[in-house]
This record gives structure tokens, sequence and C-alpha cells, in this order.
């Protein structure tokens, strides 16, 4: 079946509307359905309503002209290809038309049934392709702006740590023999900090650099959702440690395998258990289950700490989210982790969501989809 084309015909003479429909008729590639105006209020009514594929407007009508009519429907926000008809072959009207924004100047005495069909698609594949770079710059300028809001926001967050490293370091270098080994080794310790808070906010910042850029390539391999677990709950034992915090694992048996890239989903579930403890009382247990959710394997990371305010979570998954409070032990955050965590999930295809409360804790839970085999069999 051909394609289906609405014009809007805005035309005050009878006769030339009849021709124009007559011609619209004959045409071999397209079906068009036309609705017609008769003068500038109803066109303008009519072209604002953005409803028509398609709109040709005749240059004279009455008092007004279509000039008037395409200038007005534009301002009003107006979006439909125009192709202006004339019965003058009048170059100053075929100028100004197509300065006003006309996609096509057409004389009516001229055109036939096949000229009219390629006007009105010329008409609306440039429509399409303004729509289309307008859709684009619109894009470039919010990820322009966006960019420079990171920039001033990672250049804030460097700039306490550096001052921090400078001044220690000045403080060494001016008076190493007036300061104690204990004295020394204090300063050196948060020198360290400083630096290794810096470090992991440039690597941060080149990883969401890449993944918005496009350039996060993933090598997904058949993959033991368990062994991933267990991998990331041994190695954060170790830090949690230090605030009496016990990870505890729990997972189904018989777990399906998933698509993933190991080294990737190592940085969700170490972002998600590394918050866990940052977030958690001393002494406070974190819970890692893992099990087969439908179609899905789902991983879930609970905590007892001190929760997410509601109006945070909606903005939770942005760069540089942060609640301006600290790890329970004073950890610092770069706030780019969960942003982080966030795109590498929707790169695997899976799903991310978080159930949290002011002083009842929080539990991230992260889906990815199962492989058909289950665990043991052959991949």
């Amino acid at each position: 079946m051909s394609e289906r084309i609405e014009v809007l015909l805005v035309d005050d003479d009878d006769e030339d509307a009849l021709l124009t429909r007559e011609l619209l008729s004959e045409a071999t590639e397209a079906r068009f359905s036309v609705e017609r105006a008769s003068d500038a209020r109803s066109a303008l009514t009519a072209l604002c309503a953005n409803r028509h594929d398609v709109c040709l407007l005749d240059y004279r009508l009455g008092r007004d002209t279509g000039l008037d009519v395409l200038r007005e429907a534009q301002a009003r926000g107006s979006d439909v290809p125009v192709i202006m008809l004339t019965g003058t072959g009048d170059r100053s009207v075929d100028l100004a038309a197509m300065k006003e924004g006309a996609a096509e100047y057409l004389e009516k005495g001229t055109i036939d049934a096949r000229v009219l069909e390629r006007a009105i698609r010329y008409a609306m594949a440039r429509k399409g392709f303004e729509r289309e770079l307008a859709a684009k710059k619109e894009r470039l300028e919010r990820l322009d702006a966006e960019k420079n809001q990171l920039l001033g926001m990672a250049a804030h967050d460097l700039r306490n740590p550096l001052g921090v490293v400078y001044g220690y370091a000045s403080l060494l270098l001016s008076g190493l023999d007036t300061y104690s080994t204990a004295e020394i080794r204090e300063m050196v310790e948060i020198i360290a900090r400083s630096s290794a808070f810096m470090r992991g906010l440039i690597d941060d910042l080149l990883d969401l650099a890449s993944i918005e850029a496009g350039t996060l390539r993933l090598t997904v391999r058949p993959t033991d959702p368990l062994e991933l677990a267990q991998k990331n709950v041994a190695l954060n034992k170790i830090l949690a440690a230090g605030k009496s915090i016990d990870i505890q694992l729990e997972a189904d048996e018989g777990l399906p395998l998933v698509d993933a890239d190991a080294e990737r989903f190592d940085q969700v579930l170490n972002n998600l258990l590394s918050n866990a403890t940052k977030y958690s009382p001393p002494g406070a247990p974190v819970r890692v289950r893992v099990r087969a959710d439908g179609a899905d394997v789902r991983f879930d990371v609970v905590d007892r700490g001190r929760g997410i305010s509601p109006e945070f979570l909606a903005t939770l998954f942005t760069p540089f989210a942060k609640e301006g409070t600290s790890g329970t032990a004073g950890e610092k955050s770069t706030g780019l982790g969960l942003a982080i965590v966030k795109r590498i999930v929707d790169a695997h295809g899976g799903r991310l969501a978080v159930k949290s409360a002011p002083g009842e804790g929080s539990t991230f839970s992260v889906w990815l989809p199962a492989r058909a085999s289950r665990h043991g069999d052959a991949a």
C-alpha cells in the first residue's frame, strides 16, 4: 500500500484549490489526504496544530499573503514544512518565501502531478533533516553544558585534596628536621590519602568520559555470577574489617551463567560494596545476595547504614551526585561511582535499582540477563 500523506491546502480560490486536488489525486507513489483552509486565520490554526505532513500555501489570501501566514505560524511554533504556491513568477516572492523558511516555491501554471509529488517529498525530507539536525544540536549543547559542569565540579573536588598535599609537602620541605618520626609519618599518610582520592577521582572521570563518548568496549564472556560475588566479597571483607563490618554472602544453588565483562562488572560490585561499608556504622553487617530471578540473575547489596533521603534518590545515578555527607568514618566520595555503575549495568543490558530510606539502610539491586545454559553446563 502506498504511503498516506496529510496535506493542508491553503487557497482562497475554489477553482485553484480544485485543480491542486486533482493533481494530488494523480500521484502514483503516495496517497494524499487533503484538508483545505480558505483564509489566513483558519490556515494559522491548522498549521499551529502540527498535525499535517506538509502545507501547500497560496501566496495570495485576500488582504493577507502566504508570507504573513508562514511568518506568524513559525513564530507560534509550527513545524509543518511549507511549499509556497503562486500564480506569478515573481522572483522577489520566490526569494522572500525561501528566506522565511519555505521548503519550496512553485508556480501554479507550470506544475504537474509528478512535479508536485516530488516537491512534497522533498519538503518532507528536508524538514526531517532539519529536525534531526536540531535534535543533534540540542544534544551536543546539553553534552557540552554537562561537560563544563563536570569539569567545574572536578576542579572543585580536586582543589581541597591538592591543597592538603601541597600544604603538608611544604611543611616537610621547610622543616623536616624539626618534626618527629611520628609527625612525619602522620603527614605522609595524609598526603597518601589525599593523593589516593585524587587518583580515584581522575580514574572515575576517565571511565565516565569513555562511557559517555561511546568508546567503552565490553569483553563479554559466559561468567559464573557466584564467582563474581565471591571474589568481590573477599576483597571488600579486608577493607570492611577496619570498621568491624562483616560482609555476608548468600547465593542460590545452580545459578545460571551470565554474559558479562568480569573486569567491568567487578567495578559495579566493588562500588556497591565499598559504598555499603562506607555509609554503615561500625559493626553493622552487609549482606550480598545472588539469586535467580526469572530470566535474570539478581545481585543485592544490603546495608543497615544511614539510608538515602527521598529527594536525593532522584539524582543518585547522575555524575557528582553527593548528599553532602561523608562516610561514617569520614570517608570521602568522588560522586561518580554510582553514575559509572549505572552506565556499566546499562551496557550489559541489565537493570539497576535502589530501595532506601533515612535510618533504614539501603538495598542496591542489579539484574543481569541469564544465559540459557545452567551453571556447570557447556556454555
